[in-house]
């Protein structure tokens, strides 16, 4: 049988003119994909579940209760941790109640009455960069500033000023080296520096946009400034000049404090993910969202006196280590959970 020749196919020749326009193809993608992520603020080398914040919602560690010489906390309303040190504002025992890393109990500074180093009703708590603990008393009126091992240093804000009636949240911010504190009677956010001048107030009595209703705590983060607008049930924020930024969680329908997720907002904080934690106080619960505003799982908590439960919980504090502590206030206790 004769064979039969097959003539090859000759290759196809790539042209220079092709590379180019498939490599500015890919450039045009990839400018595309990167300027997505960068107006939307989400970080591209990010798996689309973990974007903002974990999948998983914070697991509990332990309960800090006091003991032994101490004795047991009393309705704790605020929390802060520095140095591996945790302070509580133990505001039935009219002190601050202080504790290692652990949640074993050292020594309490504080007690009743209106003088200096006295307390009617310690409150909101944060500690500054060189260590100082400045304590909100929101029934005497006032913000002292202490030593970590409990001596009176001064008032924040001169006493006869009348600057602040009933302060209650503290935050400070280190990135302006300056203090935040929310009025529940004024109505306001206010920022001061270490000395006591004030540099900025925000807010006014009401309910409607950019208005608040005896806020209970704020939070510094980034360009932003949160605010646990408790009497709207709902969360603002503000930028770094006190304008409001049109961002109202809770209210997701814009129709009011009846259509709110929350019932009493109280502790906010913002952890190193950029996950913002609001605390519910009346249902028991804790909330989180993304920096896009979604919700990266189901809130967390429920009334009881178990691990993963709450009763009336209040303040709220996120460490360098990611943890997270909220000051259980019925249940007498601070909750520690790991972000």
């Amino acid at each position: 049988m004769a064979s039969v020749e097959v003539t090859p196919r000759p290759k196809r020749q790539i042209k220079k003119r092709d590379i180019k326009l498939a490599i500015s193809g890919i450039c045009v993608l990839l400018i595309g994909i990167f300027a997505y992520f960068y107006w939307t603020d989400r970080n591209p080398f990010q798996v689309a579940g973990n974007a903002v914040g974990p999948v998983t919602a914070p697991a509990p560690l332990f309960g800090i209760y006091g003991s032994g010489a101490m004795g047991p906390l009393r309705n704790p309303m605020g929390v802060v941790v520095t140095g591996r040190r945790v302070f509580v504002t133990d505001t039935g025992n009219h002190r601050v109640a202080v504790f290692d890393y652990d949640g074993n109990p050292l020594y309490t500074f504080g007690k009743q009455g209106n003088g200096s180093g006295q307390f009617g009703f310690p409150y909101g708590i944060t500690v500054d960069n060189s260590g100082l603990v400045y304590v909100a008393d929101l029934y005497n009126g006032n913000i002292q500033v202490f030593t970590q091992d409990g001596k009176f240093v001064k008032y924040l804000l001169d006493p006869k000023a009348n600057l602040v009636k009933q302060p209650a949240g503290l935050f400070y911010d280190s990135s302006s080296n300056s203090i935040f504190v929310t009025d529940v009677a004024l109505n306001k956010v206010m920022q001061f520096d270490l000395n006591g001048k004030k540099l900025l107030e925000m807010g006014k009595r009401g309910n409607g946009v950019g208005q608040v209703l005896s806020p209970n705590d704020v939070w510094a983060a980034g360009s932003n400034i949160i605010v646990s607008d408790t009497g709207n049930d709902r969360v603002e924020v503000f930028d770094r000049s006190g304008k409001y930024l049109g961002l109202n969680l809770g209210d997701e329908t814009n129709l009011g404090p009846a259509n709110s997720a929350f019932v009493n907002t109280r502790g906010v904080v913002v952890d190193g993910r950029g996950t913002l934690f609001v605390v519910s106080n009346l249902t028991d619960k804790v909330y989180a969202f993304g920096k896009d505003g979604h919700k990266p799982y189901p809130p967390f908590g429920s009334l009881g006196q178990g691990n993963d439960q709450f009763s009336l919980p209040n303040g709220a504090f996120v460490d360098n280590q990611g943890r997270l502590y909220f000051a259980d206030t019925m249940n007498q206790r601070v909750m520690v959970y790991q972000d």
